[in-house]
């Protein structure tokens, strides 16, 4: 009986502790895991110059499954140094442009990146635009600033080996340039299917795995437990037997 009941709870740890794993990570809204459905650009982002300064790098109208992006960003470097390129601070996904410091009159590679977090278990997606290149100049025409300026982005450098650098908060760094859409139905519905991830499918697996071990463990715990008492009473009813024996000897 020791032996089983052992055996059982060596058979749930593991469960257990993929379950508490799963339900202490943080569900992914965004992602979405039907296959082929990436965000993806259409074109390379485009540039404007605010002032020599600061440049804006947009991708309104550019991204095509949007919904399944979680946030933007631009990867950007001055082109004589692409190893030493630089990342801007995460933007939400409805975001459309970002404004980024730059050295007046350099020459600079500008790509937009969509952002799919896919959880602990698939990890991160980048979703990379084609490149496109960009100086500030005095006979550049300027933006002008919108009603309610974004903060410019500190840029974040890459580190010596040349892995990405994220923050642990991303900025609100840019609002809509265009505008304002509501969603519809079908956005709406594309919500809540996103929201159903591999790792909640995989929670519910699991969960019914380890009650359906339960139930067998429940069982098999009353099956052994009967068996037991049946044995204790074919003990009782030897020894009774063994005792009438005796006593039958005793008389005669």
């Amino acid at each position: 009986m020791h032996k089983s009941r052992l055996k059982l709870s060596q058979v749930w740890q593991p469960f257990l502790a993929f379950i508490l794993l799963h339900v202490m990570t943080p569900v992914v809204e965004s992602y979405c895991w039907q296959p082929g459905r990436n965000p993806s650009f259409t074109g390379p982002p485009k540039v404007e110059q605010i002032d020599m300064r600061t440049v804006r790098v947009s991708w309104f109208g550019l991204v095509s499954m949007r919904e399944c992006a979680d946030q933007f960003l631009v990867k950007y470097w001055q082109e004589n140094n692409p190893q030493g390129y630089k990342l801007s601070d995460l933007t939400p996904n409805d975001a459309n442009f970002i404004n980024i410091d730059v050295v007046p009159k350099v020459d600079y590679v500008f790509q937009a990146v969509a952002r799919e977090d896919k959880g602990g278990v698939a990890g991160i997606d980048w979703n990379k635009s084609e490149t496109v290149n960009f100086k500030t100049s005095q006979y550049n025409a300027e933006v002008e600033p919108t009603v309610d300026p974004a903060p410019s982005v500190n840029s974040l450098p890459a580190n010596g080996d040349g892995k990405r650098l994220e923050t642990s908060h991303g900025n609100l760094a840019a609002s809509s340039s265009g505008p304002s859409q509501s969603p519809t139905n079908e956005d709406n519905l594309k919500g809540i299917f996103s929201e159903i991830s591999v790792e909640l499918i995989a929670i519910i697996v699991v969960c019914s795995v380890v009650l359906l071990l339960i139930v067998v463990g429940l069982v098999y715990k009353l099956a052994c437990a009967k068996k037991s008492e049946d044995d204790d009473m074919e003990d009782d009813d030897e020894d009774d037997d063994d005792e009438a024996h005796e006593k039958k000897k005793l008389e005669a």
